[in-house]
């Protein structure tokens, strides 16, 4: 085999195995050419711009970039999602990510053509954003870690809308150290992932469920009223007495403490909600008041201060006298 057999030989096998195709844009004829192994034509498309338009293999919200690309005035690499074809459907699940990038960009001596390569990253795309969730996600509950869960809430609460009404609830299970020291850690895990997994169902898909730590657990409710969220508690309250564990002749009940941020109101954080409902849920003396109970912290922790706010309404299981 011949040195130029040889270099041929092992191109094909480098794009093989990255999963790489190259092609030539004639920027002229605007005319898109994939090559094969040999650097021979495969796949002709004319009038490509157009093409990449209305192309509904490519993502629509993607195809702006395809277009961009190859009129020169978006610099490459760039990640573009396209149609599984072996799908043959739309769904995102079924998306590959592909790469467009550049060798050789059109210049004096070779003015009308632009040389690149498009390569199917979607397996490194799908590492990335697993390795992602691993990252802001408890890996016992699958839900929020708090750092993950704080910083959703925070971004939320600085591009809210002034008219937008939100709250949390802080929630934590009734003598779990008890279910723990009885049944062992185990025991006490599995308590923990179907209480999460009730939280999951009882909750809308935009709201942010997180676990803080231990068996203390917080909901952030975007865009609720006051009503609302105070409903959406006590139905948490009573439907977690439902949760029982037969096997073990043991069930559960938890408490919870409640912050509102009304309309019109600015400037707080997840750290201001979050410490006015724990501290209604703990009624400010380290030690919970109760059980079974909605708490309600009716000021806000001081923006200026940064000093814990003194009143609170406690209100075993009442929410009417809670309101009030």
């Amino acid at each position: 085999m011949d040195k130029q057999a040889t270099s041929a030989s092992k191109l094909a096998a480098v794009l093989r195995e990255t999963k790489t195709t190259l092609f030539e844009y004639s920027v002229r004829e605007n005319k898109f050419v994939e090559l094969d192994k040999d650097m021979r034509p495969r796949n002709t498309i004319s009038e490509f711009l157009s093409h990449l338009s209305t192309d509904s293999r490519i993502a629509e919200e993607d195809r702006w970039k395809a277009v961009r690309f190859f009129s020169g005035t978006l610099q490459g690499p760039v990640d573009i999602k396209i149609v599984d074809a072996a799908s043959g459907t739309t769904p995102s699940s079924t998306y590959r990510r592909m790469r467009f990038g550049t060798l050789a960009r059109p210049s004096e001596e070779n003015e009308c053509v632009l040389e690149g390569y498009i390569r199917d990253v979607t397996e490194e795309k799908l590492r990335e954003e697993e390795l992602a969730q691993q990252a802001e996600r408890d890996p016992l509950t699958k839900l929020y870690n708090q750092p993950a869960g704080k910083n959703i809430v925070d971004d939320y609460l600085n591009s809210k809308t002034p008219y937008s009404s939100c709250g949390i609830v802080v929630s934590d299970i009734d003598f779990f150290k008890n279910a723990n020291d009885s049944y062992g850690h185990q025991f006490g895990n599995q308590v923990l992932v179907e209480f999460a997994h009730l939280l999951t169902m009882m909750f809308r898909p935009d709201d942010v469920i997180m676990r803080l730590g231990g068996d203390e657990f917080a909901i952030f409710l975007k865009d609720i009223d006051h009503a609302s969220l105070m409903k959406k508690a006590r139905q948490l309250v009573e439907t977690v007495r439902e949760l029982a564990f037969p096997e073990y002749g043991y069930s559960i009940t938890c408490s919870v403490g409640v912050c509102f941020l009304p309309e019109n109101v600015s400037g707080y954080t997840f750290d201001h909600l979050f410490r006015n409902a724990d501290w209604a849920l703990y009624r400010g003396c380290g030690q919970k008041v109760g059980h079974s109970g909605v708490r309600i912290g009716v000021r806000m922790y001081p923006l200026e201060t940064r000093e814990l706010a003194v009143e609170a309404v406690a209100a075993g299981f009442s929410l009417t006298e809670a309101a009030e």
